[in-house]
């Protein structure tokens, strides 16, 4: 990644990363010496250093009637970054003030089941997150129906993690039905039963919880949906729960074998 993205990654524009660096190799410099280093017209350059003068990356004085503009120490940035940070705390905290309102005008009423769609690990992600936001300590176990094979091929370790610790922080225990080729997978925050993948094959991960039911395909292009509806998502949990009675019988079976 070449300075001028990093410098965008920090939340300068494209003209802003250019002059910034075009000014830090002038030292100092009048606007149509850092528009020519730059290849911006002067026009432009100039609303570009007042940009940069209000975020305090550049700075001014005057030398025989000419404005000289001076580059702030690249330790700046770092103010910079505080700033943002201190913005989007704000953002934040405004959009969970907005949530509440809003979902009372998204309200669609009982009688009609929401489904969301969602595309990509940034998806994937965002999708888990809303079906855990209903979480609660002693509620009720998540119900959850997997292969372990496709989730570590095509998730990501960091997302996995992720996830996994986002239920665990609201102390909800899992029942799980999976199947994995390399064996058992125990993590000790459930009850699990492993299937077999020649007799039972399974390609996606479902998990039911309260009145949500989340539907993730497991392939290289993920995507998920997101289906909140009580009645969908109790006649779930009777599926899996006939399914965990059949999977204990097979688990007696080879057990026995």
């Amino acid at each position: 990644m070449n300075t001028e993205k990093k410098l965008q990654d920090l939340g300068l524009s494209n003209k802003e990363a250019k002059v910034y660096l075009a000014l830090l190799e002038l030292n100092q410099a009048p606007a149509s010496d850092i528009a020519r280093k730059a290849q911006l017209n002067r026009a432009t350059t100039y609303v570009i250093l007042d940009s940069l003068i209000e975020k305090a990356l550049v700075s001014t004085y005057d030398q025989e009637k000419t404005t000289q503009y001076v580059a702030s120490e690249p330790e700046t940035l770092k103010s910079l970054v505080k700033e943002r940070q201190i913005e989007w705390k704000e953002k934040e905290k405004t959009a969970e003030d907005l949530i509440p309102s809003l979902e009372s005008i998204h309200n669609v009423g009982d009688e009609k089941p929401t489904i969301r769609f969602f595309d990509g690990e940034k998806g994937l992600e965002q999708s888990a997150e809303e079906f855990y936001k209903n979480f609660y300590k002693g509620k009720e176990t998540v119900k959850i129906f997997y292969s372990r094979d496709r989730i570590e091929n095509n998730i990501s370790k960091e997302l996995l993690d992720h996830l996994k610790n986002s239920r665990l922080r609201k102390k909800v225990r899992s029942e799980t039905i999976y199947n994995y080729s390399k064996g058992k997978y125990d993590d000790d925050t459930g009850d699990r039963i492993k299937v077999n993948d020649d007799k039972f094959p399974i390609s996606i991960d479902l998990e039911i919880y309260s009145d949500r039911v989340l539907i993730s395909t497991l392939k290289e292009k993920l995507s998920a949906i997101l289906i909140k509806d009580t009645d969908i998502a109790d006649s779930f949990k009777t599926l899996f729960r006939l399914a965990q009675i059949g999977a204990k019988v097979e688990e007696e079976k080879e057990n026995k074998n």
